[in-house]
């Protein structure tokens, strides 16, 4: 871990307004990554984090320096750590964010831009060609974004000749020699008669790991470097110049590795290399110091001769007689090192003579197979300008080799490895791997190949399945039912045609009940109707384990979620749903509420009748809202439960407002047999105790039915007028079209339902018991 920077204290205040600006970014930053850009969720973060950098850029634009768990504002660092802070510069620095300039015109757009490039992954930011160009590729402009590096600072802290070193040879790697600048030609032409300096350059040349280049392309780059340093060295000193640059680096040979020379030996000997008169009189400049060098230091390094350095030493010096005095001199720059100090030197230097002195392929290669060998290069090169295959058999090879069979392979290779690998440790790893490809197959849509790899880890979850590996299986289709995979289907669910979608169902119904939830979650937030359809439709196909799983949902802390989750009770139907529907006629949210009623109402049977009418009857918090729902649905499937609950609760105290309020909202609603039914009861129904709520409700009862105005109702009407009760011909004529007798009671308005509690006392005083006597006659004619 890099050391904490040295920086000093903020103010209080200026650390409290980082630490609500970082606490805000990282809710915005959760959001965008999991709502769609209309969510509301979204436009709220959004603000608020717009907001908290608006206070912490008062002053002007501000520029956040970004370090492995801190935050930094112009050297100065918060006063005391802050969690918030700390995950937000993870954040930043994971995606190689070094500093992050915010100016004060920053809007909602840009930091909606800004955290949907920080909610990627760092791999696939640094696979886009990094934060700074993804940025940039954006078009917005009110962030300015600075990416760490860290090559090039390594590079720097080795020193700046080396960075530019390494500069040079990856142009050269890549073939353009030609592109170099004046200042990476002065650094080499710095090199020219100073063989130790120039061998520094061939070690970093051998050590370089540019795009993993080849011994021949090093060797090939190589080459460029010292033609290019010819023409340039030419061009100030003349033809002495080129002549410099091959002795300065046959002089440095020396500090090349066995399989580089070997490589220089090849291009030297090609003709066809463009490079090789180069290659030739480089090798032809090495003096037998120079060599002697060569091979003590192979020796020394390998502790030991290697049959690379054997061709090598072989390829330069093919005289015996010459290659003794050699290994003399060599012998004698060895024992000046640290290997010829130890005691076995002398074994050591034996057997590596023996070997250089003795070294031949006589005993491998025939006569007749070194001719071949040796002409080997022509001949390749002479097949390449040969094309007498057939188009279709190139163009079957290299449909062997195209981007579909290689994703064909790396399936297999797969498929292979989840069935054969049965250590648990080195079967999680693998696991992990086919995740992720399942995710990222379900994404480009190549479903079937994903089918294939959820049921390699989902055979392991059944009968067939092995022990050791169930709990690496087990949490494997977690991850698939927690992580993006869902959010990759049901963007697929918006597009395919119809028939392209039980393939994706088959992917969520192999991975089982734990994806159920987030395909919930998924339809809470889903604003495209045929994705909406299609996910219910997915949802209903899990049958008993998705009703089981659904009901949990109704927990959730988002009000959405649980409305889709009494959406999906509603379907799945039946009265084993109505205890959790009842138990959701008391949630705060009314939106949840109204999906409740309705679900029970539409479930329709006399135990989800008594479900609502307990709740009305019992006087809970939610009894007014439920009333409420119920007046307000509008829908015909409530009359019978509005009459249910007419016909089963009596009309006493705070209910007879609730039976007036059901009798007018039934008034409203089509014309029903049950509520024409109930209406008449009503209208026939009193008690001689309480007149004036009798008289009351049988007007309102009557005022219904002459709304409804149906031949039905009319008659009820007519009836009641002609031959009910005086009580019940007093409420129905003024309806029915009568006229009212004399003397009758005139209407009382249903507001002022409640009995004179002064006479109703009397009452029951009078008889001592809990019925209250009738006081009047004009009591005893109202019922």
């Amino acid at each position: 871990m890099p050391p904490a920077p040295t920086t000093e204290p903020m103010s209080a205040e200026q650390s409290a307004t980082l630490a609500e600006f970082a606490r805000t970014c990282k809710a915005a930053a959760r959001a965008v990554s999991l709502y769609p850009a209309t969510h509301p969720a979204i436009q709220t973060s959004l603000a608020r984090v717009s907001a908290a950098a608006a206070r912490l850029s008062a002053a002007g634009d501000v520029t956040l320096t970004v370090h492995p768990g801190a935050l930094v504002v112009d050297g100065r660092a918060p006063v005391r750590p802050d969690a918030a802070i700390g995950e937000v510069a993870d954040l930043l620095h994971e995606r190689l964010v070094g500093a992050l300039r915010m100016e004060r015109a920053a809007d909602t757009q840009d930091w909606h831009a800004l955290l949907l490039l920080l909610a990627r992954t760092p791999e696939d930011v640094i696979a886009d060609g990094g934060v700074a160009k993804a940025w940039a590729a954006s078009g917005r402009e009110h962030f300015e974004i600075r990416e760490i590096d860290y090559a090039e600072v390594l590079r720097e802290r080795a020193g700046g000749e080396g960075a530019e070193w390494d500069r040079i040879i990856a142009y050269c790697l890549q073939g353009e020699s030609a592109s170099l600048d004046e200042r990476a030609l002065a650094v080499l032409l710095d090199t020219l008669g100073d063989a130790s300096k120039f061998g520094e350059l061939l070690d970093r040349v051998q050590a370089t790991s540019a795009g993993g280049a080849s011994m021949g392309a090093r060797a090939a780059a190589l080459l460029q470097l010292i033609r290019r340093l010819m023409e340039a060295s030419s061009e100030r000193s003349g033809a002495e110049g080129g002549e410099i640059v091959l002795q300065t680096a046959a002089n440095a040979a020396s500090r090349l590795t066995p399989d580089m020379l070997l490589a220089l030996l090849g291009e030297a000997r090609s003709a066809s290399a463009e490079d090789a008169p180069v290659a030739a009189a480089v090798v032809e400049r090495m003096s037998e110091g120079t060599i002697a060098s060569f091979v003590a230091g192979a020796v020394v390094a390998e502790r030991g001769a290697t049959e690379r350095l054997a061709q090598a030493f072989e390829a330069l010096v093919p005289e015996l007689d010459r290659k003794q005095r050699l290994l003399s001199l060599a012998k004698d720059e060895a024992q000046q090192s640290p290997l010829g100090q130890e005691a076995g030197f002398e074994t050591l230097w034996q057997t590596a003579a023996q070997m250089l002195t003795s070294y031949t392929d006589k005993t491998y290669v025939s006569d007749e197979y070194a001719r071949e060998l040796s002409g080997a290069r022509t001949q390749a090169l002479d097949v390449e300008r040969v094309s007498d295959d057939p188009p279709e058999r190139v163009q079957g090879w290299l449909s062997t080799v195209d981007d579909a069979a290689v994703r064909q392979l790396d399936l297999t290779l797969l498929l292979d490895l989840v069935r054969l690998e049965a250590d648990p440790e080195r079967w999680r790893p693998i696991a992990k791997v086919v995740v992720s490809e399942i995710e990222r197959r379900t994404l480009l849509g190549e479903v079937d190949d994903a089918q294939r790899l959820v049921e390699a880890i989902g055979r392991e979850l059944g009968e067939e399945g092995r022990d050791a590996l169930r709990a690496q299986a087990e949490s494997a289709i977690d991850a698939l039912a927690g992580g993006p995979l869902v959010r990759h289907v049901v963007l697929h669910l918006r597009k395919v045609d119809d028939r392209e979608v039980e393939r994706f169902s088959r992917v969520c119904h192999t991975i089982g009940p734990r994806v159920i939830r987030p395909l919930a979650e998924a339809l809470a937030a889903e604003e495209n109707n045929r994705a909406i359809r299609r996910l219910r439709e997915l949802l209903l196909d899990f049958g008993a384990a998705g009703r089981h799983s659904v009901e949990q949902l109704k927990n959730s802390p988002n009000p959405a979620v649980r409305r889709t989750a009494i959406d999906l009770l509603r379907v799945f139907g039946g009265r084993e749903a109505l205890p959790e529907l009842a138990s959701m006629l008391d949630d705060a949210d009314p939106q949840v509420q109204r999906e409740a009623i309705r679900a029970i109402v539409q479930i329709g049977t006399e135990e989800a009748y008594a479900v609502l009418e307990r709740a009305l009857v019992a006087g809970s918090a939610s009894r007014e809202t439920i009333l409420q729902q119920l007046i307000g649905l509008r829908d015909d499937k409530a009359v019978p439960l509005l009459c249910y609950v007419l016909n089963h609760s009596a009309p006493r105290g705070r209910l007879v407002a609730v039976h007036v309020q059901i009798i007018e909202a039934l008034s409203g609603l089509s014309m029903h047999p049950e509520s024409t039914r109930t209406l008449r009861t009503v209208l026939y129904r009193g008690d001689w105790w309480a007149p004036f709520r009798t008289a009351a409700l049988r007007q309102a009862a009557a005022a219904a039915l002459r709304r409804i105005g149906t031949a039905d109702t009319l008659a009820v009407l007519n009836e009641a007028a002609s031959s009910g009760s005086r009580g019940v011909r007093n409420a129905a004529r003024p309806h029915a079209g009568l006229p009212a007798k004399a003397g009758s009671r005139p209407r009382r308005d249903p507001s002022t339902l409640r009995e004179p509690q002064g006479r109703l006392e009397q009452g029951r005083e009078a008889t001592g018991s809990g019925s209250p006597r009738a006081t009047s006659r004009g009591e005893r004619d109202a019922t």
